[in-house]
């Protein structure tokens, strides 16, 4: 993983382009952690808006990774980033330097604790306690997001 750490500086974008990037997401973006059915965590970075796929395309580039979904019923296209590697190395490190706006930046910090703290986790922390280190990052989440004290807490999660 340190490798992973080192190779974080090898990511540069232009200003004009982050500070693009920054407000984009800070508007139309969200930072994801859920738990999937094999109780592993899945940590994702995404946009979705209804443009052409061209945009997204473009947006792609940017990031040089990243997958396209269409949603169908409204038609939006989103393009989701959940490769760690990627997180680590290219989002992570350009809206560190690109801040985002008000209540996103403050996703975006705990997302970000979140995801080192598993990513560089010790043997014996569990998704219980990841479970518990994101209640205590953020205690006031949205109704879809499951708490520590509820049975369904080993289901998953959303920020």
């Amino acid at each position: 993983m340190s490798e992973i750490l080192k190779k974080k500086e090898l990511f540069k974008i232009e200003k004009e382009v982050g500070n693009y990037l920054a407000g984009l997401y800070a508007g139309e973006g969200s930072f994801h952690v859920s738990i999937r059915k094999d109780k592993y965590p899945m940590f994702c970075c995404e946009i979705m808006m209804i443009e052409p796929i061209s945009f997204f395309q473009w947006l792609k580039g940017i990031w040089g990774c990243g997958r396209f979904y269409r949603d169908k019923r409204s038609g939006a296209y989103s393009l989701r980033i959940s490769s760690q590697v990627d997180l680590i190395q290219k989002v992570i490190p350009t809206f560190e330097t690109y801040d985002l706006r008000a209540k996103k930046q403050r996703q975006f910090e705990a997302w970000k604790i979140l995801v080192y703290t598993w990513f560089f986790r010790k043997p014996d922390f569990t998704i219980q306690d990841l479970i518990n280190l994101r209640e205590g990052l953020l205690p006031k989440g949205r109704c879809r997001v499951y708490r520590a004290t509820e049975p369904e807490a080993e289901e998953g999660f959303a920020l």
